[in-house]
């Protein structure tokens, strides 16, 4: 029976069924054409492909399609040749009248503005604009006109007659867009000598019914004004007044400029009407200052700005936008004093609820009062409470503002205590711009300086980090309040009259900070050295040493050791001249040995080492110092690298992978990275000799990746041609290298790597003869870049726990020196695998510390995310340089030397922790 089932099982699974399938659908499927032939058909496919998408516009039918094919070609513009923008142009045109959508005929004259960018010839420029003007004379759209004048108002400097005739047909439609756009045409291109009817015409549709087209006729007449050279007539001004009564607020913000235009235009016009008689530039301050009291925060942040930058008010109305009180003049009737709308204007802007006013009426405060000093003085108490508001960043702008007017005013004790209270704000960014004010600050007392003085050194108790800042204002105070320290210093140094007391210690902060400011009040104050305690003049020679930026040079020394009676002057100037002199001894002993020989390899190793040390001596011969020295070492790179790469035959990557060659060729880039990304005051010598290496770099990379024969080094040859090509015509000027490089290049026939490589070798093998290559030479105003980390420290025993998979914060505080190009930092992480991670700060988090716009602090929160760890490991956080690297890198991560690291990595110590299962 189990044999039977089991035959009648399988005679089941042995049968076919035929079942009957409709036959496929056949997809015929489109090949792009390409108007460029290429040799390996990837080559110019990328500009041939706005074309070929072009030509399949003629085979969609439907609107959707053709949008879907105009995106494309959208994208694919930007690398479409020049030469094929006419054919594009024609294409698109024989599109567009043909096209019933009307949103696909706004898309292909929105293609033509970027047609136009695509375009190098003017001429061709000028084209596209007559046939969009042709295009658009037929056309009935209200949207696609729109779009067609935008194009023209991108492209109409190329030909402003025809922008503008289409501009002056077009401007009589009824839609909004179309008039907007015709009112920017005119007030971009007409013509300066153009009659006034035009300006008449323009003002005529600022009554027109819809508040668009009339805020772009007055935002026109403003820039026929400013810019086109049409001067606006006087009479307009009551008009425009009027038009400040408009429901709409994008009208009201129109108007605001056109009236500070007027009222900068005619100043001393009389404006009679009413009983009174103002000034043009008065009442048009009045009439801001109305506004107010205007419902949209917009408005008023406008007017407030606008003004800041009035010039020429009279000192009554100036005062009267101070005061909230009405105040009268000697010739001007009460119902004329009552109906002033300048009455508290600015009292109004600070103590607006918006954010966007109250900072435009800081800005606008600060403005004024450096035009005018006595402003200052009147908003000295305004400016001082803004620093309790709520904001951060109107904090901010009230510390900058008050640093700015610190010259015209005088703090007195009450407005001290308010700015004071400021230091124990919890942001380091507060804190640290209201060092910078006071150190500029000018103080009315004694006791102002001693509260300021106590102040700060609370502060430094509380927020150690900021000891840097807290030194230069102290620096800062001495200097310039010498004669209100001087009956201080007993206080302050801790002398009593009868009893000796015991030595401080000269690394305790706070005591530090007090010699900062007593050695900085003494250098402007003979008589005070002589109320120096015994330890204090010891101390000096201290601090001089290690803070010689903070502790001037006193003359004489206070002292009262006869061998330390020198001037301490002479001998820094006399350190600096030995420096020089030591770095051009070293130079000159290195430039006169045979550069082939064993003697020359010697003296460079030893020239690196004790330039090395010098940088560490000496502060003010630091970059010249560090720059040579990277040099040296380049030589020796070059001296070592280049013998084995010319011995090597084809095809052997792996020997040549397995040495130190390839680690000393990433050695090499990198320092000749840093000799063009790493220092700032270098001279033109320099500058030449700095390319020069890293010519030479890039010639023993591209050597080596053509021997080693693990893929295609045409990227790089294209590379260092084009670094090549940047080289000075000049070659009289030039390296030996790079003026051999320059001779023989334009005989080379095709560049191709190995051509290359065949001219390269014998030129790197060529030694100079004797006296012929010169080192660098820096001068004492070389600097080189370098970074702080002041937070995180690295010196915390606890590891920062979070849960594995989420975020972990680590709030990073540093400082960059000599920073060149800040848009190359990069904050740079390595993890416990070796895997390193560059981070891009935040553009807000970056801001400069001096006017020179080279030192920079940075302050931001790093953000790191790991899975489970089974223990704590450390993270190093350290900041560095991304410099622009070649098309090709063959370096892994690690080594790779677009990477510049401007400090020691900091080690922080971190756990992520599995996630907690609760009920």
């Amino acid at each position: 029976m189990a044999a039977l089932i089991k035959k009648r099982v399988l005679a089941e699974f042995s049968q076919s069924q035929v079942i009957n399938e409709a036959p496929a659908k056949k997809i015929r499927t489109l090949r792009l054409s390409t108007s460029t032939n290429n040799k390996n058909g990837t080559a110019g496919s990328d500009s041939s492909s706005a074309l070929a998408y072009i030509e399949l516009l003629d085979k969609c039918k439907a609107g959707n399609d053709a949008l879907q094919l105009l995106l494309r070609i959208s994208d694919s513009l930007p690398q479409l040749q020049a030469e094929h923008v006419p054919i594009a142009a024609k294409r698109l045109a024989e599109r567009f009248t043909n096209e019933t959508e009307a949103s696909v005929r706004a898309k292909i004259l929105w293609l033509f503005a970027e047609l136009g960018e695509v375009a190098e010839d003017a001429a061709e420029k000028a084209n596209i604009i007559e046939e969009t003007v042709n295009l658009l004379k037929n056309e009935e759209s209200h949207r696609v006109k729109s779009q067609g004048l935008a194009t023209l108002l991108k492209l109409g400097d190329f030909h402003k007659s025809a922008a503008l005739q289409a501009a002056r047909d077009h401007l009589p439609d009824t839609w909004h867009g179309v008039q907007t756009q015709c009112l920017s045409i005119i007030g971009r291109f007409l013509c300066p000598k153009s009659s006034d009817e035009m300006l008449a015409f323009v003002g005529s549709y600022a009554h027109s019914q819809d508040p668009r087209v009339r805020a772009q006729a007055f935002e026109t007449m403003a820039e026929l004004h400013l810019r086109r050279g049409c001067r606006l007539p006087a009479s307009l001004f009551p008009e425009t007044c009027e038009a400040l009564r408009d429901d709409y607020e994008i009208v009201r913000r129109a108007v605001l400029k056109l009236i500070w235009l007027l009222g900068a235009e005619y100043p001393d016009n009389i404006m009679a009407g009413d009983g009174e008689e103002l000034r043009m530039v008065d009442c048009a301050f009045s009439k801001i200052c109305s506004l107010m009291g205007d419902l949209s925060p917009r408005v008023r942040a406008a007017a407030i700005s606008l003004l800041g930058t009035m010039k020429g008010v009279s000192r009554r109305f100036m005062e009267q936008a101070l005061d909230k009180k009405q105040k009268r003049g000697r010739d001007v009737a009460p119902e004329v004093e009552e109906r002033s709308g300048s009455c508290g204007a600015f009292i109004h802007g600070l103590e607006d609820e918006f954010l966007e006013v109250r900072t435009a009426a800081v800005e606008a405060l600060c403005s004024l009062s450096l035009e005018q000093p006595n402003i200052a003085r009147i908003s000295l108490d305004f400016m001082v409470d803004m620093f309790n508001d709520e904001i951060q960043d109107v904090r901010l702008r009230a510390i900058e503002s008050l640093r700015k007017i610190s010259a015209s005013v005088t703090l007195r004790e009450d407005q001290l205590e308010t700015i004071l209270g400021a230091l124990e704000d919890f942001s380091g960014e507060v804190r640290e711009g209201l060092h910078a004010t006071l150190g500029t600050s000018r103080l009315a007392t004694r006791n102002c300086l001693h509260m300021c003085v106590n102040r700060l050194l609370d502060n430094l108790s509380r927020y150690p980090e900021d000891k840097e800042s807290i030194r230069v204002c102290l620096a800062s105070l001495g200097a310039s309040h010498p004669y209100l320290t001087l009956p201080l210093v007993p206080q302050l140094l801790g002398r009593h009259p009868f009893f000796d007391t015991p030595e401080p210690d000269v690394d305790e902060p706070s005591y530090a900070s007090v010699l900062v400011l007593i050695f900085n009040a003494a250098r402007h104050c003979p008589s005070m050295p002589a109320l120096f305690t015994e330890h204090a003049a010891k101390h000096y020679h201290y601090l001089r040493d290690t803070m010689p930026h903070l502790v001037p040079r006193l003359r004489p020394t206070p002292t009262p050791l006869p061998a330390l009676e020198k001037d301490d002057s002479e001998n820094n100037d006399m350190r600096d001249r030995r420096g020089r002199e030591f770095l051009e001894r070293m130079v000159v002993s290195v430039e006169r040995a045979r550069p082939d020989g064993r003697v020359h390899a010697q003296l460079l190793e030893v020239a690196g080492v004790e330039l090395d040390r010098l940088a560490e001596m000496d502060s003010g011969m630091e970059g010249a110092a560090r720059f040579t020295a990277l040099y040296i070492r380049c030589l020796l790179l070059l001296k070592s690298i280049v013998p084995e790469l010319s011995t090597l035959p084809a095809s052997s990557a792996p020997s040549i992978t397995g040495s130190n060659t390839s680690n000393n060729v990433v050695l090499l880039l990198q320092h000749a990275q840093k000799l063009q990304r790493l220092f700032t005051g270098l001279g033109a010598e320099e500058i030449v000799l700095a390319n020069d290496i890293r010519l030479k770099a890039l010639a023993v990379e591209l050597i080596r990746f053509t021997r080693g024969a693990t893929g295609s080094a045409l990227p790089l040859a294209r590379h260092f041609l084009l670094e090549a090509e940047a080289l000075a015509s000049d070659s009289r000027k030039l390296p030996p290298f790079s003026r051999a490089l320059v001779l023989q290049l334009p005989s080379l026939g095709e560049a191709k790597p190995g051509t290359l490589t065949r001219l390269l070798i014998p030129l790197l093998l060529t030694s100079s003869s004797q006296g012929e290559e010169r080192l660098p030479r820096p001068s004492t105003m070389t600097r080189i870049c370098r970074a702080i980390i002041e937070e995180p420290r690295g010196d915390a025993d606890a590891a920062l726990k979070f849960t594995g998979g989420l975020l972990l914060g680590i709030p990073l505080t540093a400082k960059i020196l000599n920073l060149r190009d800040p848009a190359m930092l990069r904050i740079k992480l390595r993890h416990p695998d070796q895997q390193i991670q560059l981070l891009l700060p935040r553009q807000s988090d970056l801001r400069a510390l001096t006017t020179e716009q080279s030192d920079y602090r940075l302050r931001t929160i790093v953000l790191l995310s790991h899975q489970v760890w089974m223990e704590a490991c450390n993270v190093e956080v350290s900041l560095a340089l991304l410099v622009p690297s070649t098309p090709v890198c063959t370096h892994p991560p690690l080594d790779d030397p677009c990477v510049i690291d401007l400090c020691k990595p900091v080690k922080v110590s971190v756990s992520p922790k599995p996630i907690k299962r609760g009920i």
